[in-house]
């Protein structure tokens, strides 16, 4: 089922209700409407939404109650989270060590999704022969394009270089590491197994951003890069297994040849994180 682009329109009065001097929770409701951009048709729907509001104190008397700002910490344990899209799709923590006012390094984790579009496979499938050795029907060959899920988990060292020690600094990293394929499939129908689709392998990631340091040791980056990695392998190989395939039960097959091509999947790199560095560790 595809689902076309559309437009959304929305009313949605509400209240906010203080929570305290500097956070607010809203409350809405009211009516959402959809145009397809293409076709015709639309659809409508009443929703509710939930959300918080974060603004500058109420209280006169805030500013003398701030504790005052630690310094900027040189060197320090680093702890980052980041969200990454575009070819894939996922989220990514890393912990480190902040060795100088620009360098850094950190192991870090993620989990990501993608999916492989129009990835064609053939099946080339005939009758089981007869006592005489003569094939019993005629061979048939089906083709179509399949769509493969794949989520891998990331295991990486990252070395990261802050350009300079302002408050705006560009920044550059490379990620190298090991790509762990975690869901993979290409179903056959029953009674044939699943067939796992090996991607394993590990990738390296240059990428070049711009991090600015929200607090004196609190820092929120962005940044555009390229994963080169390996993709998976072309299958060719035949099943050797007698049986009814789903949707011809009428027939008994005794073997079927499965051919897919291969996938690479190196792709651009999107994303957006957060990292802090903290006195654990610090040399300062």
């Amino acid at each position: 089922v595809s689902t076309p682009n559309f437009v959304m329109f929305s009313i949605m009065p509400g209240v906010r209700i203080p929570l305290n001097h500097r956070t607010d929770v809203d409350l809405s409701v009211g009516y959402q409407h959809y145009v397809p951009t293409e076709g015709n048709g639309g659809s409508g729907a009443i929703a509710f939404k939930v959300g918080f509001n974060f603004h500058r104190s109420t209280d006169p008397n805030f500013m003398s109650r701030i504790k005052p700002e630690v310094p900027t910490r040189n060197t320090g344990f680093e702890f980052g989270i980041e969200g990454f899209g575009v070819d894939e799709i996922g989220l990514g923590m890393q912990l480190g060590y902040k060795f100088s006012p620009q360098l850094s390094f950190a192991l870090g984790l993620s989990y990501g999704a993608r999916s492989e579009k129009n990835t064609e496979m053939s099946l080339t499938y005939f009758r089981q022969p007869d006592g005489q050795g003569d094939m019993v029907g005629e061979q048939r060959s089906l083709d179509y394009d399949d769509d493969i899920d794949i989520g891998p988990f990331k295991f990486f060292l990252r070395g990261e270089y802050r350009l300079n020690n302002n408050r705006f600094s560009p920044v550059a990293s490379v990620d190298l590491g090991y790509r762990k394929i975690c869901y993979e499939e290409m179903y056959i129908s029953s009674p044939l197994q699943d067939n796992e689709i090996s991607g394993n392998g590990i990738f390296c990631r240059p990428a070049i951003g711009i991090s600015w340091r929200t607090t004196n040791n609190s820092y929120l980056e962005a940044r555009v890069g390229y994963e080169i990695t390996n993709g998976y392998n072309k299958i060719d190989k035949v099943i050797n297994q007698s049986g009814n395939l789903n949707g011809y039960q009428s027939n008994h097959f005794e073997s079927i040849h499965i051919k897919k091509d291969g996938c690479n999947l190196s792709g651009l790199y999107v994303s957006i994180g957060w990292k802090r560095t903290f006195s654990l560790f610090s040399k300062d």
